[in-house]
């Protein structure tokens, strides 16, 4: 039972606050290039911890050269506490454990401040299936990335068709309309 002076809805406010919900609406700090339109806010974060996949491929430039090139993400999705909220993984797509998902199409992208990290993104967020924690998400940011490029090594003809998983963490920001 809710303390006097308490109503469900708050009570289910501050429990979800401390599994991810945005106590600040406006999102985190970020570059110009990352900031999402006017008329979003905030809404959840989930940290990130998984792996970047690559393969061991030709050059489209020059068959005869090989690269690394990327596959897709494969991470799990936690709340503050550390709790499994979903799944990350190719589209790319973010996927609760209730069901919901959202499918992102990148707009910007910019270095990580760490060198050995992929960029950060900012994505426009289409609802693959409106329900759940995703339902109505317009806009995810994915910030402070650590770990996660691909290896400056190991891909030759011998190694073709090769994958490379590599450890990475990130946190995700999701936002939705706020007119």
């Amino acid at each position: 039972m809710a303390p006097r002076g308490f109503s469900a809805v708050a009570l289910l406010v501050g429990a979800a606050l401390s599994t991810g919900w945005i106590r600040d609406r406006s999102g985190p700090e970020v570059p110009a290039i990352l900031k999402v339109p006017a008329g979003n806010a905030a809404a959840f974060h989930a940290k990130a911890t998984g792996v970047q996949i690559y393969v061991c491929n030709p050059a489209v430039s020059d068959p005869t050269q090989f690269a690394w090139t990327f596959k897709s993400p494969e991470a799990k999705l936690l709340d503050a506490d550390g709790s499994v909220l979903g799944a990350h993984y190719a589209g790319p797509t973010w996927e609760s454990r209730s069901g919901g998902k959202v499918v992102g199409a990148m707009l910007q992208s910019m270095p990580s401040p760490e060198a050995d990290a992929i960029p950060w993104l900012l994505l426009q967020a289409k609802p693959a299936d409106d329900a759940g924690v995703f339902r109505g998400v317009t806009f995810v940011q994915r910030l402070h990335t650590t770990g996660g490029k691909a290896p400056a090594t190991g891909c030759d003809a011998a190694r073709a068709g090769r994958e490379a998983r590599v450890p990475y963490t990130a946190d995700y920001f999701f936002y939705r309309r706020t007119v």
